[in-house]
């Protein structure tokens, strides 16, 4: 009996959309989005428009169609274990650094909320 599984066409479209991110772009960044705001997500978006595009992404499908694309271009298996948490790829041909400094320039402080842990010590006087 033929156990195929049978996808979506919703994870088939985001499938093929990886894919050819992965195939036609020189550079992937992976990027962290924890605490990071849907606002924030979209200037983000906004500010590579044009040079760079950021896909985020269920990671066991991602991890999935790497693999795949991976049988061509076997550097991209690399990218496998940096893929956990709420991460996100960010596929450019343009430079990598400049794309990082994009990204890096929209780091917002976030605001303390219950069950955050605080990214540096904070210490109060007695």
């Amino acid at each position: 009996k033929n156990m195929e599984r049978e996808y979506s066409a919703k994870k088939i479209a985001y499938s093929e959309k990886l894919a050819s991110l992965l195939v036609e772009n020189t550079g992937v960044l992976v990027v962290q989005a924890d605490y990071v705001g849907s606002k924030q997500l979209q200037d983000v978006r906004a500010s590579l428009r044009g040079k760079a595009e950021m896909l985020m992404g269920k990671n066991t499908q991602m991890r999935r169609v790497i693999r795949l694309v991976a049988q061509e271009i076997p550097d991209l298996l690399k990218l496998i274990d940096l893929v956990e948490g709420n991460c996100g790829l960010v596929f450019t041909n343009e430079d990598i650094k400049e794309i990082r400094d994009v990204i890096v320039n929209n780091k917002v402080p976030a605001a303390a909320k219950a069950g955050v842990v605080a990214p540096n010590d904070v210490h109060v006087p007695p």
